[in-house]
């Protein structure tokens, strides 16, 4: 058969190309490939410092002594997990006057208990299968999306932007017993749903999903809202699509609110415990302090309660999470800002972005001394997209080095959250 006739079958019938070439696509076996390396070996930097951090780092606190003798599930566990593992073994609890379990949206711990109840395994080693597999598949569909967003780009555009994602000092998170991952893992698959152009129904799906799974779940309608709008030939097939699909996108945060009203008579139970968890109220108008971006240089004020040396590691600044935040944070939202301007990001993207760095840090800023603000931008996922770009501009030495100074700092970050800081 010459290859001409070959291309025709192809074209025409589906099927014979399957039978020609096999269903994979190739560009899925590169992604597959090359996000499966990527993981393995980024996975193996946090896995090193976990054994450093024990061997090495003093615990925070006699109470946290016992991690010495944990496995790597319990290792970690420290932080959320301890939080997700009193679900997953006793169910949600609400108390007005302490923080409470409630504050922990509930897709994830219901993954990790159907794969204890299956398997018998432990909780912190069902939660963390849950978290890893999770990544593993944020990997996979992230390298996948990349490749159909830059259909010209080479490899290395994808190499750097899954090692950006794999290196990011604050993506620790993404390795731990928490539900970080599980979102990362559903934003990638719903943006990458919408960019293959996948039916309403299925992307709301996804989104709804996401918003039981994470407080900042509902902020991927942000996107699907422009996504409607450029697949809408006139305002009014628009209005008649949001009015149709965006109570799916919120249905798991409708669903959770309405087990709260069921269980502890509070359907916003959720929030509201969330008042028992502020680490700093500060003083005057909380609307000035966001204004005057107070969340981000009060960590550098001496004077303040949310100085950084008021947390563990006390002489180490760029060892210290609390230091740091404010500089990952607006080096996110920088890197956002870079990539909309070069037309490296999509509206959906930029957009995207700059919604999950902007809205954590009205919703929280306060209330978190910023702490919380380097997690979020963890899940910005664009930024890696950003990043890639910027290192496949460098020569590959000076790109090396940037990549091993991110992968020093996560595992110093990860040898000391393992043991409590």
């Amino acid at each position: 058969m010459s290859a001409n006739s070959e291309d025709a079958i192809r074209g025409a019938n589906p099927s014979v190309e399957c039978a020609v070439t096999g269903c994979w696509n190739p560009r899925w076996l590169d992604a597959l490939r090359l996000a499966i390396i990527s993981y393995v070996l980024t996975g193996f930097v946090v896995v090193l410092a976990v054994y450093f951090g024990v061997e090495f780092v003093e615990p925070s606190g006699e109470s946290l002594a016992p991690q010495y003798h944990r496995d790597l599930a319990g290792r970690l566990s420290a932080g959320d997990g301890e939080w997700f593992k009193s679900i997953v073994e006793e169910g949600y609890s609400y108390d007005p006057t302490r923080p409470s379990n409630v504050a922990y949206f509930p897709v994830y711990p219901m993954l990790a208990s159907a794969l204890v109840q299956a398997s018998g395994m432990r909780t912190e080693s069902g939660l963390l299968v849950v978290s890893q597999l999770c990544l593993l598949s944020a990997f996979v569909l992230f390298a996948a999306y990349i490749a159909r967003r830059f259909p010209g780009s080479d490899g290395e555009l994808q190499t750097y932007a899954l090692y950006a994602l794999g290196l990011f000092p604050t993506t620790f998170v993404l390795r731990s017993t928490c539900a970080d991952s599980c979102f990362l893992f559903l934003g990638v698959l719903a943006m990458y749903a919408m960019q293959r152009s996948w039916h309403y129904w299925s992307t709301a799906a996804i989104i709804g999903l996401a918003s039981g799974a994470h407080p900042l779940g509902a902020i991927l309608i942000i996107p699907f809202l422009f996504y409607l709008w450029d697949s809408s030939s006139r305002t009014s097939h628009f209005l008649a699509r949001c009015v149709l699909w965006l109570p799916v996108c919120v249905s798991g945060l409708l669903a959770f609110t309405i087990y709260q009203q069921w269980a502890f008579g509070q359907p916003l139970a959720f929030v509201k415990t969330l008042s028992s968890w502020s680490a700093h109220s500060g003083d005057g108008s909380r609307l000035l302090r966001l204004l005057s971006y107070e969340p981000l240089w009060s960590v550098y004020d001496s004077s303040s309660q949310c100085h950084w040396s008021r947390d563990a590691p006390h002489f180490l600044p760029w060892f210290n999470l609390q230091f740091a935040a404010p500089v990952y944070y607006l080096a996110a939202l920088l890197l956002i800002v870079i990539g909309a301007f070069r037309r490296w990001l999509s509206t959906r993207e930029w957009v995207f972005g700059v919604a999950m760095l902007v809205l954590p840090y009205i919703a929280i800023g306060n209330q978190s001394c910023a702490a919380s603000l380097a997690r979020h931008a963890t899940l910005a996922f664009p930024v890696y997209i950003v990043l890639g770009h910027l290192l496949r501009r460098l020569s590959r030495s000076t790109a090396a080095a940037f990549l091993a100074i991110a992968g020093a700092l996560l595992g110093a970050y990860t040898a000391m959250f393992c043991m409590g800081y």
